[in-house]
């Protein structure tokens, strides 16, 4: 994740369960992205050495690299792509590691070793802001900008709080989000986030930059899986979000209506999904 102090942001517990939720959500957001790991524009041949920030399990690392290896050459004697993950926490990390991964623990707020600066084709980020205020959103594109050769590529996706819906709304699903969205406030995170990472890579000189949307609404294949993964999330850090917003009744009034939201979900109520992937190439300059 972000920070050291992330911990006072990032909302979810790092657990057993919590592992599996991030598992389960990468299968789903890769779904959700037509089963592209990396944007289409990105020319996956070229990638020989990827990094990805705030990798959590790795699992979106351990599955580029088979993709980008596979992409590049059919010559098994090829070695595999090189890939670094990077989190502030190893809790997650692979207990046995593939030869071609190293994973490091390291707070993207603060400026990479320099054995890996200027060393990576391609820098992956995703679900950054859940972790990161909005004004150090700037700050993170800067070093994760630093990690990339002249020329390669950054992939940041991020789902955009403003473009989540429920249909029908309910009073329980309204108090639910009225107690994220407090805590959004009072922790300073972004509600468009794909705008302010766009305007952090414009800064950093960034071409070829390019949001693209990708949405559940409308793709009936994803109405369960959307609602699994907003009653996931909000049994992982519904009750931390109303802690911290100040609201009174604690613990029980939190289990009541966590209690009445996932009922609400599973009695029809339909989340959409939205989440915007950011993609841009660093300068041949090489200028950060």
């Amino acid at each position: 994740m972000a920070t050291n102090d992330s911990d006072a942001v990032y909302l979810f517990e790092r657990t057993e369960l919590e592992r599996q939720r991030l598992n389960q959500q990468h299968a789903l957001l890769v779904r959700l992205c037509h089963n592209h790991l990396l944007h289409p524009s990105i020319p996956q041949a070229q990638m020989k050495r990827i990094a990805d920030i705030g990798t959590g399990t790795g699992i979106w690392l351990q599955q580029a690299s088979c993709s980008l290896t596979t992409a590049a050459t059919a010559d098994s004697a090829t070695p595999p792509v090189a890939c670094v993950g990077f989190d502030i926490s190893d809790a997650h990390f692979p207990s046995a590691p593939r030869e071609n991964m190293t994973f490091v623990k390291h707070d993207m707020l603060k400026p990479f070793p320099q054995e890996y600066r200027g060393t990576f084709d391609l820098v992956h980020l995703r679900l950054m802001v859940l972790a990161l205020k909005k004004d150090q959103i700037a700050t993170a594109a800067e070093n994760a900008a630093a990690l990339l050769k002249p020329g390669g590529h950054v992939q940041w996706s991020e789902v955009e709080p403003a473009k989540l819906e429920f249909t029908p709304t309910t009073p329980a699903i309204t108090a639910a989000r009225a107690a994220m969205r407090a805590n959004s406030v009072a922790k300073g995170l972004a509600t468009t986030p794909s705008v302010d990472i766009r305007a952090a890579l414009e800064v950093l000189c960034f071409t070829d930059l390019t949001v693209e949307d990708y949405s559940s609404a409308g793709r009936d294949e994803f109405t369960v899986p959307a609602r699994e993964w907003t009653k996931a999330g909000a049994r992982a850090g519904l009750r931390v979000a109303l802690a911290r917003s100040g609201q009174d009744g604690g613990q029980e009034t939190a289990d009541t209506l966590l209690d009445d939201y996932v009922r609400d979900i599973d009695a029809g109520v339909v989340p959409t999904l939205p989440l915007a992937m950011v993609v841009g190439r660093k300068g041949k300059d090489g200028a950060v």
